[in-house]
This record gives structure tokens, sequence and C-alpha cells, in this order.
């Protein structure tokens, strides 16, 4: 088993970053603009209502993207994929759902 190199990890997360920025703006975009009514106070009135709808519109979506990816039976996201990495244990095996989460966790920590 051989480890990617730092480059080739830095180009993985720009893509799903692409990925992740793409999706996000169409999707939160969309929703934003069809439900505006309902979506415009909950980011106007209370600072942690606001902080909560942003957690579960962008936050929420992105890290499951990456938790489910990386355990599923293509060990990666997209850009690991198109870079040609994957995310194993030993052996070779799919990380686990829980170790997927810590490691996402642990990636956006601020």
């Amino acid at each position: 088993m051989s480890y990617a190199p730092f480059k080739k990890r830095i180009y993985a997360f720009f893509l799903d970053y692409v990925v992740s920025a793409v999706d996000g703006i169409f999707v939160v975009g969309t929703i934003s603009f069809v439900f505006r009514p309902y979506i415009e106070p909950l980011f106007s009135n209370s600072p942690v209502i606001a902080e909560l709808t942003g957690f579960f519109m962008i936050t929420l979506p992105v890290s499951l993207y990456f938790i489910l990816c990386e355990c599923s039976k293509w060990q990666g996201t997209l850009g690991k994929r198109k870079m040609g990495i994957r995310v194993v244990e030993a052996f070779g095996h799919r990380i686990s759902i829980g170790r997927s989460a810590l490691r996402t966790f642990i990636k956006f920590l601020p």
C-alpha cells in the first residue's frame, strides 16, 4: 500500500471543492429562490437560527458528500477517484462510516 503524494491530495481536494461549490450554488440557490419567503426570516431574526440554517443548507450536505463517498464501494470522492486515490484501511478494505465521519469532521475543523 502506498500513500498518495501531497500534491495529488491537494488537486483531489480542489476538484471536490469545485464539485461542492457548483452543487451548493445550484441547490442552495434554487431552494433559496423558490422558498425565499420562508428562508429569508431564518437568516434575519436570530443569529443562532441563522447559523443552524447555514449548517443544514451548506455544511451538512458537503460533509455527507465526503462521508458517504469515502466509505462507499468507490472508496473516495469524485476528486479522489479522478486523481486515482482510494481511501482505505489496512489491506485495502473500505473505511467504516464512523471513521469516514471522523475524517470529515477533522477535515472541516475551523
